[in-house]
């Protein structure tokens, strides 16, 4: 068994070696070099590592490849910018001519030739996949700048560091909801209804007997823990920064990342580092977020079930949907299959459902039809404001994404539960 240090020098050995030979050596001895060896000794997971054995054995090192005159890895050319007539740049990588005959040298003066930098295309990636990759530079480099510059003024009639963290926390008091009457919730909960086809002792559910709303009065409580911490908070660094209260370090880091316009750790993460809440690089953008997600279940605790849902903005988008299959399956518990599904009639044939006998399915609708929403079916939800990355929705089907637009909205989406099929699993939620 070797250590550490007599496999590196075995490496380094057998790196040496090739360099110092031409490539007169066996095929599947190259292969076993960098699939097991160099490179794919690095790999720690038995799957990625059969993975890119298989790459290196039918793809990328096969003798029949590698000895043609030259084999193009790469051919291309590179769709041109939108609008322009101009055709785009080529794109070609290939292996050096009478490879047979290369040295090692050859082979260094061939890759230096190559562009420094890989276009996306190289990896069967769309060109938007540098524009992500040079986004997240970015930020890390702006967030690096956003720590280590000056906490305090300049001097001058500029305003100091706690006038400003000041006027932004007094800014964000005044637009800042109440905390909810939990007890008062609960008795508004009561009284609302779920879908008319829901029916208990035979007559329609109310309160807690209806999944969802059972989902809603779980949302508000931990909206309602979020409010108040959030509250607390703020006007603690007002007390603090006026000598009132004692400067913690827990307040002193809320300060920081009030001035800095990032969100503070407790609001986001509790003492376990479990997330609490929804996660946003900025301040101003995750305080929007909190009035908007609280809108929503205020509107729901205080009037009826609303016709769509904002399914990411709830802080558990998996019970929601969790909580609807219930409903659908308690409406065909008992007459036996999906009553409305899509067609929102009855089904007379089908089995009693169960909740681990049904699945979920979803369907979208390519034209956002008012009366249709406002009309909705007994059974399942409809769920707006969701966006695709990478791709865009279009005439039916996933299509590629207009250029240097990584996000792209996608129409509304009707889901509900049905029974399963033979075999068929549960789909993967969002």
């Amino acid at each position: 068994m070797y250590f550490e240090h007599d496999l590196n020098e075995i490496m380094s050995k057998l790196s040496l070696n090739q360099q110092q030979n031409t490539l007169n050596l066996k095929w599947d001895v190259l292969q076993y070099m960098v699939a097991e060896v160099q490179y794919g000794g690095r790999i720690t997971d038995d799957l990625d590592k059969e993975l890119f054995w298989v790459y290196c054995k039918e793809i990328y090192i096969r003798e029949t490849i590698l000895l043609s005159q030259p084999y193009s890895i790469i051919d291309k050319v590179l769709k041109g910018s939108k609008g322009s007539k101009a055709p785009g740049k080529k794109l070609q990588y290939q292996t050096p001519a009478n490879i047979k005959e290369c040295d090692v040298v050859h082979f260094l003066d061939h890759i230096k030739a190559m562009p420094d930098n890989d276009n996306p295309e190289c990896f069967g990636l769309n060109q938007d996949a540098d524009l992500a990759y040079q986004l997240k530079e970015t930020k890390e480099m702006l967030a690096v700048l956003m720590d280590i510059r000056p906490k305090d003024s300049g001097g001058g009639d500029g305003k100091s560091m706690d006038d400003i963290v000041k006027d932004t926390v007094n800014d964000f008091i005044s637009k800042m909801p109440p905390a909810y009457n939990l007890k008062q919730v609960r008795d508004q909960i009561n009284k609302l209804g779920g879908p008319s086809k829901l029916v208990k002792g035979g007559k329609p559910c109310k309160g807690l007997d209806v999944p969802l709303n059972v989902f809603l009065l779980q949302e508000i409580q931990r909206m309602h823990t979020i409010i108040e911490k959030v509250t607390t908070t703020l006007k603690e660094i007002i007390l603090s920064i006026d000598g009132q209260i004692i400067m913690t370090p827990s307040l002193a880091n809320a300060i920081d990342c009030v001035f800095d316009s990032k969100v503070p750790y407790d609001w986001m993460y509790d003492t376990t580092g479990a997330e609490i809440s929804w996660l946003y690089p900025l301040l101003g953008s995750w305080f929007t977020s909190l009035n908007k997600r609280n809108a929503q279940l205020s509107r729901w605790v205080t009037n009826v079930r609303p016709p769509d849902f904002w399914m990411t903005g709830f802080f558990n988008p998996n019970g929601f949907l969790t909580s609807m299959k219930q409903e659908v399956t308690r409406i065909n518990k008992n007459k036996g299959g999906r009553g409305g599904g899509y067609g929102g009639g009855g089904g007379g044939n089908a089995e009693p459902l169960a909740l681990d006998d049904v699945t979920l399915i979803s369907e979208v609708q390519d034209k956002y039809d008012v009366l249709k929403i406002n009309s909705p079916k007994q059974e399942g939800v409809y769920i707006r404001e969701l966006y695709l990355e990478a791709a865009k929705w279009q005439k039916g089907s996933l299509e590629e994404p207009d250029e240097k637009q990584m996000y792209a909205p996608f129409p509304l989406l009707y889901m509900t539960a049905e029974k399963k099929k033979k075999g068929q699993g549960d789909m993967e939620k969002p």
